[in-house]
């Protein structure tokens, strides 16, 4: 006899949808309604607002705002909601370099350069994971793809016939 209700994972996996073929009352597919095109992620008068670095920043980290958050409000990323973090990503950016200035005052080599070898290491992969979610790293293949996709359903050359 079943017992525990549906298990965990069980069921649709998220994004998955059912595409269905919208006929018209000639029998011919209809086209898509609306644009491709994504509506922009904030105002005109928030993106203004967010090209600039809040105050509480440093000068290193204001630096840094003023050359990813163009790029991050490009990409979708950088909104009113996710500026906290974004700050925090500048700052954290701003250490890093700045750690790795000492390293090379040091040298890389001197044992006096070996707990700050450490930071500097932790950091910058803080740092890589932070620019991941802002999208201003590569991920490992291109955004865009020069040649089309194949289309997913191999019947649908069928059915448009």
């Amino acid at each position: 006899m079943p017992r525990g209700g549906a298990r965990p994972g069980s069921g649709p996996k998220p994004g998955f949808r059912r595409r269905a073929v919208v006929l018209g009352l000639d029998g011919q597919r209809q086209e898509k309604q609306g644009g491709s095109e994504l509506p922009p992620a904030v105002s005109e008068e928030a993106k203004e607002g967010l090209l600039v670095a809040p105050d509480w920043l440093a000068d290193g980290a204001r630096g840094y705002w003023a050359i990813w958050a163009p790029e991050a409000i490009a990409e979708r990323t950088l909104t009113p909601a996710t500026a906290a973090g974004f700050a925090l990503m500048c700052q954290r950016a701003d250490y890093v370099a700045k750690l790795g200035v000492r390293i090379d005052m040091l040298g890389p080599a001197t044992q006096d350069a070996v707990p700050y070898l450490s930071i500097y290491s932790n950091m910058s992969q803080k740092l890589e994971v932070s620019l991941g979610k802002y999208r201003l790293t590569a991920f490992g293949k291109p955004a865009t793809s020069d040649k089309p996709k194949a289309a997913a359903n191999p019947w649908a050359q069928v059915a448009a016939k």
